[in-house]
């Protein structure tokens, strides 16, 4: 069993667009079956990735786990894991202490009428960074994750890797599979790290290109090795 775990923006996408050329490559990879599922691993909340769907017309995904591991839905949109954050009232209630001067836009992401994520648009990257900080101090049960003005607020016990292996060992039953990991943020290192390949690309952080074992230039490079790599057998290298 083989799997695509790709992050999605500003890896799928590039500047709010999916390229000709990396569509391309993900139908071919699909319809040849070189890794038997694809799965998006992304910062958006549930809300968000349905509208960004749409948007992009998304259809070569199998699963998509949202808001950085909090929850995972199969191609049909159904809700098939979530971990909820805890002690939401404390949070809510520090959150507002903090003050919300900085803050240009709340979200709140819900699943079964639980908070999965909070989800803050700041002024700018510094703010952002100092928001993050200050969460992360209170011990409040929950990891806030920062990715340019953005930052994300989830159950610490929420990330990619972690909720990936739910969804094929509890979820879809499957105990031994191969990874190819695709992202290029900090929120990304754990399927970077996890990963048997994984990608980072020349734009990263410094973060995801240290814990990836290959830094490529962009994700069509990744995806045509990929391609290439089966061809020549050299993705099976680590199985």
């Amino acid at each position: 069993m083989k799997v695509l775990l790709t992050d999605f923006d500003e890896t799928i996408t590039r500047h709010h667009e999916i390229s000709k050329k990396t569509r391309e490559f993900l139908t071919e990879i699909k319809k040849k079956r070189i890794v038997d599922l694809i799965v998006i691993s992304t910062e958006k909340s549930r809300e968000s990735f349905l509208k960004t769907k749409e948007e992009y017309q998304i259809d070569f995904h199998d699963y998509v786990i949202c808001s950085n591991g909090a929850v995972v839905m199969d191609r049909h949109e159904e809700v098939l894991f979530f971990v909820d954050i805890p002690k939401k009232h404390l949070l809510v209630n520090s959150l507002k202490r903090i003050g919300s001067g900085p803050i240009k836009e709340q979200k709140i992401s819900m699943v079964k009428n639980k908070i999965v994520s909070l989800n803050y648009t700041m002024r700018n990257e510094e703010i952002a960074k100092v928001f993050m900080q200050l969460i992360n101090e209170k011990s409040l049960g929950v990891l806030a994750t920062q990715n340019s003005i953005y930052v994300d607020v989830n159950n610490k016990k929420a990330d990619k890797w972690r909720t990936y292996q739910t969804l094929m060992t509890s979820i879809l039953d499957i105990p031994s599979y191969f990874t190819i990991s695709m992202g290029d943020n900090d929120n990304d290192l754990p399927i970077l790290a996890g990963a048997d390949i994984s990608y980072s690309f020349y734009h990263g952080t410094n973060l995801a290109r240290e814990n990836a074992i290959k830094v490529v230039s962009c994700v069509e490079k990744a995806l045509q090795e990929i391609l290439l790599g089966e061809k020549t057998g050299r993705v099976n290298k680590f199985i």
